[in-house]
């Protein structure tokens, strides 16, 4: 299996590394503040409201985004995926000539690890796997937060609708899209001792890569449910009732959780320094068919499932952080 790995140097390097996990969870509030407190000056309010207009015109989340190889690279994403550290593994090779959708496992509480290894190039996927742009997918949503949104695009993110993943697999070969398939659902069921996926019903992504021919590559992350305890309210009660209306209408979810402070020995909302192995698995070929039938997705979607419990208990033993016991088993609950 070869891996690419990044050490770092320099102080106070845990400080900086730290220092990544406050600025960036957060980053989309940092870009809402910003607009508010630019707009408390006159001078610069014409000047917001053409920037608003064009967040509302500009579709660049539709067509590919703004990869920047340059924000890609800086030094920002070394420290960042050391904190954990972070490690990506790949158990075949990727040829450019294909085109790709990786389904990424466990969503977590907000994916920190697919940003680590799929929205950067901290970890290597440039050098493992060559020829290859990747682009990671999110809500549109996302790209309506000021500033925020346009970080996102030039670090290569991309709307999870069906005509971004379509304009991006119809542009030529080499290019792959990440879908973190358990989405917001999924994200309610992190926890350190927790297997648990949202797949069981999730057809659509195996829908659009059959129609779009493009190979489909299981991926999983162990550790990224180990970052945080969540608090989960009981089924009935206001705060269960809010998230679920929050993810009904907004598509996104809040779940309560917790892990350690800004300084050591703290409890907040810092993720815990726990290793993170990301497996990307093999490719399982997917052949084009514009109109696949039920049966077809399916059978293809039987494949992926399989695949993907082979990668987990293939690695689980030996990539799932030790801190909090022995690997859950992998579940499907949706």
């Amino acid at each position: 299996m070869a891996e690419i790995t990044k050490e770092n140097d320099g102080f106070p390097l845990a400080v900086l590394q730290t220092l990544t996990h406050i600025i960036y969870p957060w980053s989309p509030f940092i870009g809402i503040g910003l607009f508010m407190f630019l707009s408390r000056y006159s001078a610069l309010v014409p000047f917001l409201v053409a920037y608003a207009i064009y967040i509302k015109l500009d579709k660049a989340h539709e067509q590919g985004s703004r990869s920047s190889a340059w924000l890609r690279n800086i030094p920002f994403w070394d420290w960042y995926t050391g904190y954990f550290p972070a490690k990506l593994l790949k158990e075949a090779e990727l040829s450019p000539d294909n085109n790709y959708i990786f389904g990424y496992h466990p969503h977590g509480i907000i994916a920190l690890g697919g940003f680590a290894n799929f929205a950067s190039n901290g970890t290597g996927f440039s050098e493992l796997f060559p020829g290859l742009q990747v682009h990671m997918l999110t809500l549109n949503l996302n790209f309506m937060v000021p500033f925020y949104r346009d970080f996102i695009l030039f670090i290569g993110m991309a709307s999870v609708s069906k005509e971004s993943i379509n304009y991006i697999l119809n542009r030529g070969t080499g290019n792959a899209c990440l879908i973190s398939v358990g989405g917001s659902a999924e994200s309610l069921l992190a926890g350190p001792d927790n297997a648990d996926l949202v797949l069981s019903k999730r057809l659509g992504f195996i829908k659009v890569a059959i129609q779009n021919g493009a190979h489909l590559v299981p991926v999983y992350n162990f550790g990224e449910n180990s970052l945080a305890y969540q608090y989960s309210p009981e089924e009935g009660t206001l705060l269960h009732i809010f998230q679920q209306v929050l993810k009904n209408y907004t598509g996104m979810t809040l779940p309560f959780f917790y892990a350690r402070g800004w300084f050591p020995n703290t409890r907040g909302v810092v993720p815990f320094d726990v290793p993170m192995t990301t497996v990307v698995g093999k490719p399982i070929p997917v052949a084009k068919n514009p109109s696949p039938t039920q049966e077809e997705i399916a059978s293809t979607h039987a494949k992926y499932v399989a695949a993907l419990k082979d990668l987990y208990d293939r690695n689980a033993a030996e990539y799932h952080p030790r801190r909090f016991g022995p690997p859950p088993e992998l579940r499907l609950v949706e």
